[in-house]
């Protein structure tokens, strides 16, 4: 706790430890005007009135105190150099999994200047009508996240030009409570952050703080030992890009002939359903041409099948702004509750698009395989092909790493349904656990 009271003058009004996009949503709203909100409709209307009841403030109130307090000057500090979205997951074909409306402003202001369809419109010539022209709600995930990108760099202007700023290549290490002289009350923070290069240290003073740091990529704790770890044999999806090749090179040189080369995916959501479909190509890319065995992906599931996520437009309201100011207010318990229900939404399913393709693509594997078979015919363009499997009721139970560079990674599973167990071994393992 410091007793040092900095000068007004030197104490921003908001402080953000992360600028991924909420932060950046925040950002935004922080240097424009908004317009007066209306009431939204929505058939958990009943529901967000039972949730808020207790809770809301008075909107009014905080309106006319923000508009005689006038702008304020925020600082967000961001440990990437750069504002990057999801750069490991930016794989061929893959969409957004909600409308482009939603986006970082128009729910909050359609006349924003940060909008995505003025981002469209930013581009000479227009991207507009060509989006359009598409009858889609969701563009790809690589196009929006060049809007993030773009929206970053514009607010970043406007931010300065309230005296605020966005600390890039800082990561926050410690946050105290700073007392005055003349009462106990704690009424500013200081902030201190370290920049990643140098290792030097700022310290900057605010009134309030956000944390907005996202997720951190979570391994099964039997995968996340020093000896396997080190064996640089398990990627989490979120790196997925950035590894995969390199980790392939290494792999397929040494491979011996004597064996296929074996990758194991584990998660039933969309980043272990994208990563699936998408190791079939990457694989594909590094074998050679006279490869004698084939290659096999098995994806491993806890569940009987992968499920498709609930995107009815009953269960998308669980997003709607008032639906999020509403359980804001409710306590820890209820908060569960209420997550815990909406959870179908977005843990452990997938989009039903990305699961269609995954059927065709097993579907069309067999198809060649029951032809070349019936044919007598040659499988070495079928060998080329990594062959894909799902292996429902599996239950990780412990690993072994590698006995030498170019032995597999031994995974201990569990059946549940049969309740037999096995080693089974893999050169590689990719991790959509969250």
């Amino acid at each position: 706790m410091s007793q040092t009271t900095p000068e007004l003058s030197d104490c921003y009004d908001v402080l953000a430890c992360g600028f991924g996009p909420a932060s950046l949503a925040l950002a935004i709203a922080l240097v424009e005007p908004s317009p007066n909100p209306t009431p939204t409709y929505s058939s958990l209307g009943g529901l967000q009135e039972a949730l808020g009841r207790a809770s809301s403030p008075d909107k009014d109130a905080q309106r006319s105190r923000a508009a005689e307090r006038g702008p304020l000057k925020a600082c967000f500090i961001e440990k990437q150099e750069q504002f990057k979205w999801h750069p490991g997951m930016m794989l061929e074909g893959s969409n957004m999994q909600i409308s482009f409306l939603k986006d970082l402003a128009t729910l909050r202001n359609p006349q924003s200047a940060y909008t995505f369809l003025v981002y469209l419109a930013s581009f000479t010539p227009s991207r507009l009508v060509s989006y359009i022209s598409r009858e889609t709600f969701t563009p790809s995930r690589r196009e929006f996240s060049d809007y993030l990108a773009w929206a970053a760099r514009k607010v970043e202007g406007d931010l300065a030009t309230q005296g605020g700023q966005v600390a890039f290549g800082e990561e926050v290490v410690a946050v105290e409570a700073v007392v005055g002289n003349e009462s106990s009350d704690v009424r500013i923070l200081k902030v201190t952050s370290r920049d990643v290069k140098t290792g030097a240290t700022t310290e900057r003073f605010t009134r309030n703080i956000v944390l907005s740091t996202g997720g951190s990529p979570r391994l099964p704790h039997h995968l996340s030992t020093p000896d396997i770890e080190a064996s640089g044999r398990v990627i989490h999806s979120s790196a997925f890009l950035d590894r995969i090749h390199p980790a392939l090179d290494s792999l397929t040189a040494p491979l011996p002939a004597s064996r296929a080369l074996r990758v194991a995916v584990l998660g039933a959501g969309q980043s272990a359903a994208e990563t699936f479909l998408a190791l079939r190509d990457a694989i594909a890319s590094h074998l050679p041409a006279d490869v004698e065995h084939r290659p096999q992906i098995d994806l491993l599931i806890r569940s009987a099948t992968l499920r498709p996520a609930d995107d009815s437009a009953s269960t998308n309201e669980v997003f709607d702004p008032g639906m999020s100011q509403a359980v804001y207010g409710v306590d820890s318990t209820g908060r569960s509750v209420m997550l815990q229900a909406a959870k179908a939404t977005n843990y452990s399913v997938a989009n039903p698009h990305t699961l269609a393709a995954m059927y065709e693509t097993l579907y069309a594997q067999q198809v060649e395989v029951d032809i070349a078979t019936r044919d007598n015919a040659s499988f070495a363009k079928i060998n080329r092909d990594p062959k894909l499997a799902i292996r429902p009721f599996i239950e990780l139970t412990g690993a072994r790493p590698p006995a030498s560079a170019d032995a597999p990674l031994t995974l201990e599973l569990w059946h549940s349904a049969t309740s037999l167990r096995s080693s089974d071994e893999y050169d590689l393992v990719i991790c959509g656990t969250g």
